[in-house]
């Protein structure tokens, strides 16, 4: 594992850059299921409100394809690797992304995990800092190099444990612990190395 990243280095990497510039920061804040991407990016929304500003928070979760369309794609049969790029809509982030840059408003989306499918809770427009979190987080379609880029180094060890955690409260189906460590090291793990791969390849 690398240096931990604490909310206040990702805090003072954003004021230094409205020190040069008060057009909106983007931040983007990868690492694996369970590595504390959540927390720390709520931490920085928290500590941004107590300096006045504005922030929002979009999660590549939020762009996740839902149980039919997988199915679909999968000619008609159970989907089952849902860490694979492919479950989660990057374009569509993209897109998004472009609409608020441009000051528009877009659509806000979630997952509604008791069936697994999209659903829209609202709408946003762009704010002083756009914090944005999950597994793809700094993948190519969604970043530009004007954005701050982070990689949480969390453990991988903690990361299964964060997670089980995680669905016994959130996602009691999928709480088995040995399905879970299971899918985590064939699953999960792979997807998530294969991708920082990629963007490695692509540096």
């Amino acid at each position: 594992p690398g240096e931990e990243l604490t909310t206040q280095t990702v805090i003072n990497d954003i004021l230094t850059r409205r020190t040069r510039s008060l057009e909106p920061v983007i931040v983007h804040i990868g690492g694996r299921s369970g590595s504390g991407k959540s927390t720390l990016v709520h931490e920085v929304s928290r500590a941004l409100d107590e300096l006045g500003l504005s922030s929002g928070i979009l999660s590549t979760d939020d762009y996740h394809r839902g149980t039919t369309w997988l199915r679909n794609y999968n000619h008609g049969e159970t989907w089952t690797h849902w860490d694979e790029p492919i479950v989660y809509d990057t374009g569509l982030m993209a897109q998004d992304l472009t609409q608020l840059k441009q000051g528009e408003s877009i659509a806000t989306r979630g997952i509604d995990w008791s069936v697994a499918e999209p659903v829209i809770n609202g709408t946003m427009t762009m704010p002083d800092v756009l914090l944005i979190e999950g597994i793809y987080a700094n993948v190519p379609e969604i970043t530009t190099s004007d954005d701050l880029s982070y990689e949480m180094t969390t453990p991988l060890a903690t990361c299964i444990g964060r997670r089980l955690l995680r669905d016994l409260r959130e996602r009691p189906q999928f709480a088995d612990p040995t399905a879970s460590l299971l899918y985590m090291l064939s699953e999960a793990e792979p997807a998530y190395r294969a991708q920082l791969a990629a963007r490695g390849a692509q540096s």
